[in-house]
């Protein structure tokens, strides 16, 4: 089975390392001075829910994240700043998208959630991984 944590860490540090834009697992830890202190993404997981088919046996496993962007809100001030929020959003999108993740919405934006002057937009995920059982 693929570990979806490991799948979703290399997609986001591959398609992200040029910004360079962070990802984390579960939470952020404290931010040094080399990264960028403006935005991160942080994701959370749930591994492998099995599906079972009408017979009982497992089919596919599915596996929902939940990618949270955040972006502090003194840095979008302006259209351009707005333009480079809103391009680097879909470069997560379509990173995930392109490593075998349905998107199953839209960014959401769910503002300043946690009070510390970043605004938070939220994207589900899922990936679905067929049972092929012992080859």
């Amino acid at each position: 089975m693929i570990d979806v944590i490991t799948l979703i860490q290399s997609t986001l540090d591959n398609a992200l390392l040029q910004i360079p834009l962070h990802s984390y697992w579960k939470r952020r830890p404290e931010i040094d001075d080399e990264q960028n202190p403006d935005e991160y993404v942080v994701y959370t997981v749930d591994e492998h829910e099995p599906d079972d088919g009408a017979d009982g046996d497992i089919l596919i496993y599915r596996s929902y994240a939940i990618i949270r962007y955040f972006c502090r809100d003194s840095w979008i001030t302006d259209a351009a700043s707005i333009t480079v929020m809103r391009e680097h959003m879909a470069i997560v999108r379509d990173a995930l998208r392109d490593a075998g993740f349905d998107i199953t919405t839209g960014w959401q934006d769910v503002g300043d959630v946690d009070g510390i002057s970043f605004e938070t937009f939220v994207l589900h995920a899922e990936y679905t991984e067929v049972d092929r059982g012992s080859d």
